[in-house]
């Protein structure tokens, strides 16, 4: 559900929305991120917790309950519509300009992208910084992986939200792809570079996100993610879809 400025709206079946911004990009708004410590515990290895050490588990507990508290989560996206595939570029129709062999595979078919911005916040850094300088090695590991649970939730959320969106449109989210990270393409190993984080955040208003784009271009706070979600046509029984209808069509040179 889109909601214009900043009313809030809920739907009976979900509770989750998204804000329109002034530069037409939006705010998703998810729902409280829940984490169990045993998941915390499993991600760090400790799959029986009864044959650890008693301490583990009561840090773990308290780490995860931390983490929850603490999380801030802000989730900026918005679609943008493509000219098309061009050898390892992605052209957006905005002009911009994104290189990854693993486009052909992934986001040929699709006619447009949503891409995202989304962070749980700088407050999950300051206390683990606090924890490591003070010596509380184990508290900071479990804070951490607490964090990195949350943002897979909040992907999750954010994944399944998207898919209702645009299902009125007749589309539904394909793979979600992220700069910085590697494709398997053909049997080969293909990657987004990093740097094409600079064009993503390009896309949106820098001064309204709660992300910074440091020159390494890693993101601030850590727990942040960024990407896009190709947008594919949901096509009928019989009826070929955008890539064959139109034979691979690419963009113009």
């Amino acid at each position: 559900m889109i909601c214009a400025g900043d009313s809030h709206c809920e739907s009976q079946e979900h509770s989750v929305a998204a804000r329109l911004l002034s530069d037409g990009g939006f705010v998703f708004e998810p729902e409280a991120i829940e984490l169990r410590a045993e998941q915390v515990l499993r991600m760090q290895g400790y799959k029986d917790p009864s044959r650890v050490h008693p301490e583990i588990p009561l840090i773990a507990e308290a780490m995860t309950a931390l983490a929850a508290k603490t999380f801030e989560p802000a989730v900026h996206f918005r679609r943008v519509l493509l000219e098309g595939v061009r050898g390892d570029a992605l052209i957006l129709e905005t002009g911009s300009r994104l290189h990854s062999k693993a486009f052909g595979k992934y986001i040929s078919e699709c006619e447009e992208v949503a891409v995202f911005v989304m962070t749980l916040g700088s407050a999950l850094d300051e206390i683990e910084r606090d924890l490591t300088s003070s010596g509380k090695l184990v508290e900071a590991v479990f804070l951490e992986t607490a964090g990195w649970l949350g943002i897979e939730r909040l992907t999750k959320q954010f994944s399944a939200f998207l898919g209702r969106e645009v299902a009125s449109d007749g589309l539904r989210p394909g793979r979600r792809m992220s700069p910085g990270y590697a494709f398997r393409v053909e049997g080969a190993r293909c990657e987004w570079p990093l740097e094409d984080q600079k064009r993503i955040f390009d896309l949106f208003d820098r001064k309204k996100l709660a992300v910074t784009l440091l020159d390494s271009c890693a993101m601030s706070p850590k727990m942040s993610r960024s990407g896009l979600y190709g947008l594919l046509r949901e096509t009928e029984p019989g009826r070929q879809s955008r890539s064959t209808a139109n034979n691979n069509r690419q963009a113009p040179a």
